[in-house]
């Protein structure tokens, strides 16, 4: 899983890592995100894939409910 924090979606747009996925980051970064063909998401944590990201530091729990699910067995 790949996970990115705040601004840390930047180096994922960056690295044509956004398009085509559904992120969170902060507002003001969003439009770099949307540029470069992401999807963005006011929830305060997301998961695609095997992505996953979250807008700031004050919404952990959600964040990890998105990690711990992806590191799940298949059921």
């Amino acid at each position: 899983m790949i996970c990115a924090i705040g601004h840390g979606i930047q180096v994922l747009t960056a690295a044509g890592m956004t398009k085509g996925r559904t992120v969170t980051c902060h507002d003001h970064v969003r439009i770099e995100v949307e540029r470069s063909g992401g999807i963005y998401s006011s929830k305060p944590a997301v998961r695609d894939g095997q992505t996953g990201h979250r807008a700031n530091l004050e919404s952990p729990p959600e964040f990890y409910r998105e990690v711990f699910e992806c590191l799940e067995p298949p059921k």
